[in-house]
C-alpha cells in the first residue's frame, strides 16, 4: 500500500534498482503496475502481456499495519496478466540460482517453438507449484 492524497491504495510496483527509503516514495521511484496496464489497454493494440514476478519480501516500511506482502490483485480488460505467485503471497526462498522459481521456469519455457501464451503459462505455473513442494 501507498499513501496517496492520505490514502493508502493497494499497488503493484516495478522498482529499478534504487530502492526509496519509505513506502510513500514509490511513486518517484518506480512504476505503478496498475497504471501501466491501464496505459498500454488505452492504446487499443491486439494483446497486451504484463508479467509479474513477486517479491522475496517487502523491504520498505509501511507506516501502516495493514499493509500485506505480496502482489495486489489487477483487474485487466483484455489483457493477459501472469503472477509469479498468489494474491497476497511473496515468492519462496531458496538458497542458490541467479533467478527466482518463477522467473527460472518462464526461462525455461518462453522459448519452446508452437507454444501458445496460455500453454506457456500453463507449464509455467506447473513447474513452479513442483519446484515450491516443501518450500
Amino acid at each position: 500500500a501507498v499513501r496517496q492524497a492520505g490514502v493508502y491504495t493497494s499497488s503493484n510496483w516495478l522498482i529499478a534498482r534504487d530502492m526509496p527509503d519509505h513506502r510513500d516514495d514509490l511513486p518517484q521511484f518506480a512504476i505503478d503496475a496498475h497504471n501501466l496496464l491501464a496505459e498500454m489497454e488505452a492504446r487499443r493494440t491486439r494483446f497486451n502481456a504484463l508479467v509479474l514476478d513477486c517479491c522475496r519480501d517487502d523491504p520498505l516500511p509501511s507506516g501502516d499495519r495493514s499493509a500485506r506482502g505480496g502482489l495486489a490483485s489487477m483487474d485487466p480488460k483484455g489483457s493477459l496478466v501472469a503472477f509469479g505467485c498468489a494474491r497476497g503471497q511473496t515468492t519462496a526462498e531458496r538458497r542458490s540460482g541467479r533467478n527466482g522459481i518463477f522467473t527460472e521456469h518462464l526461462l525455461a519455457h518462453i522459448e519452446e517453438r508452437g507454444l501458445d501464451i496460455n500453454n506457456l503459462f500453463i507449464r509455467v505455473g506447473k513447474a513452479v507449484e513442483e519446484a515450491t513442494q516443501g518450500l
